[in-house]
């Protein structure tokens, strides 16, 4: 089941010690967008869908600013994921062409390997001529297109992707 996040009772007073490190190191405080993060709805830009945050930031800061926790961290994936035992599925992720495949894929696995709880996070990755992005460094592909290239600003056909995380949460 998708879950909503709900922030920390200390969020507001994190966000009020982070405020005054942006004043005093940061001479363009008000022209700054890095201070958009202080606010709890920017840093998990909730969706029409329920449990599902456009957002950059992954289990650890989750298990930071909300009162979930995110059963992720790269050791303790490593040491509870089991391929033969479906239940110890923490964290899957990968690269699709929209929310809604991501979404389908979860629903059609929610009896599975997604028991419990969740939250999915995304952000969208655009084509530009300087990004970078390379398919294999994301996890699998779920979406209906199919790569040609290497690198995402090579594609002929493909303008952007979403990476996602779905995180097990208690």
């Amino acid at each position: 089941m998708l879950v909503n996040l709900t922030p920390k009772p200390d969020f507001y007073t994190q966000r009020s010690k982070q405020r005054g490190y942006w004043r005093r190191y940061m001479r363009d405080w008000d022209t700054n967008t890095k201070r958009e993060w202080l606010d709890f709805n920017r840093l998990f830009k909730p969706t029409q869908y329920t449990g599902v945050y456009a957002s950059d930031f992954d289990g650890e800061t989750i298990n930071s600013w909300t009162k979930q926790v995110a059963y992720y961290s790269h050791g303790f994936w490593r040491k509870h994921r089991d391929a033969y035992n479906p239940n110890k599925h923490y964290w899957e992720f990968g690269v699709a062409d929209n929310i809604e495949q991501v979404i389908e894929m979860y629903n059609k696995n929610v009896d599975g390997i997604f028991s419990g709880n969740h939250v999915i996070s995304y952000r969208e990755v655009r084509r530009s001529d300087r990004s970078g992005w390379r398919w294999h460094k994301w996890g699998p592909y779920i979406g209906t297109r199919h790569p040609q290239r290497e690198y995402l600003e090579d594609e002929p056909e493909i303008d952007k992707v979403i990476c996602y995380s779905i995180y097990k949460v208690r």
